[in-house]
């Protein structure tokens, strides 16, 4: 498998599924993926959501009573301040884990550790 594979996947879903409008997102690598995504058949995509980080999420509060728990990066760059802001007057449990962005792949056993604290 490779780049090639995985742009070739989301495509196949795009025309399995029939999906037009589309917007793609894309996490780190999979930047890649749906940039090549978008090359390959432009006429099912709608955009790269600059929409999907101003657009307000709406709520019922039907969530209210799941624990919620915020784990932030501490060597990230990523500017999230304001949403840890929120996020502590909201009453979620913080935990803090020295790595970048992507502790998923920095360091996969020290958040599965916080995942899995009681």
């Amino acid at each position: 498998m490779n780049l090639d594979t995985h742009v070739e996947d989301v495509i196949r879903h795009l025309e399995l599924e029939d999906l037009d409008d589309v917007v793609l997102v894309g996490h780190s690598y999979g930047g890649m993926v749906v940039t090549g995504v978008a090359d390959r058949v432009p006429e099912r995509i709608a955009e790269h959501p600059l929409a999907a980080f101003e657009q307000p999420l709406r709520l019922e509060g039907r969530g209210n009573d799941i624990p919620a728990t915020y784990i932030r990066c501490t060597e990230s760059d990523v500017p999230l301040e304001s949403f840890i802001a929120r996020a502590r007057v909201a009453g979620w449990t913080m935990r803090e884990l020295a790595t970048g962005h992507d502790a998923q792949v920095f360091d996969p056993a020290g958040l599965v550790g916080l995942l899995v604290a009681e």
